[in-house]
């Protein structure tokens, strides 16, 4: 059988765009994310397709179906996200990140699913002028989490736990307790 120089090309650019929509969701960049959802909330255009059902039956429940919350929308533009730690879950990543607006800070804490890019867990303060602490995922204390933005140097390595051995997963852990549908 021959193959046209035209269908292996496609073939190549159909493979290297599979294996580039892999890594682009195991080393996504929350910042974009969180930038979108502020300003949906902003501005009263949230996209149902970008949230759990849970979470978004939640948002237009807390903004009365106007998909605007008033004191979010009262700060103002963001003019830079911060990115304070990551943990890695089986199902999903949980960031806690601070919002730079205009006329003040918001902090969260968002989970994303990492085979769905949906969020599934979302968690804001005003006011609040401190990061959201992240969960641990073992009873030996808390993994260390980066300071770089996922996808910008090594995953962390869990703290050994009793004995010299590292934990074997989040399995168990108050971050699947908190968060199921990333676990």
């Amino acid at each position: 059988m021959k193959m046209s120089l035209s269908r292996i090309v496609c073939i190549c650019v159909l493979s290297s765009a599979l294996v580039g929509n892999a890594e682009a969701q195991q080393n996504q960049n929350p910042v974009p994310i969180l930038g979108s959802m502020i300003h949906q909330f902003q501005t009263g255009t949230p996209n149902p397709a970008q949230y759990g059902p849970q979470l978004w039956q939640l948002l237009t429940m807390q903004t009365q179906g106007t998909g605007v919350y008033w004191q979010l929308r009262n700060l103002g533009p963001v003019g830079n996200i911060i990115v304070n730690g990551r943990l890695d879950l089986p199902q999903g990543t949980l960031y806690s990140m601070t919002a730079l607006h205009v006329a003040g800070r918001s902090d969260w804490r968002i989970g994303i699913n990492r085979f769905t890019n949906v969020i599934e867990y979302a968690d804001s303060a005003i006011g609040q002028n401190q990061p959201f602490p992240l969960p641990s995922t073992h009873p030996t204390g808390p993994i260390p989490v980066p300071g770089p933005i996922p996808g910008s140097g090594p995953n962390p390595v869990p703290n050994p736990g009793p004995g010299g051995t590292t934990p074997t997963g989040p399995s168990t852990s108050d971050a699947c307790a908190q968060f199921p549908d990333l676990c």
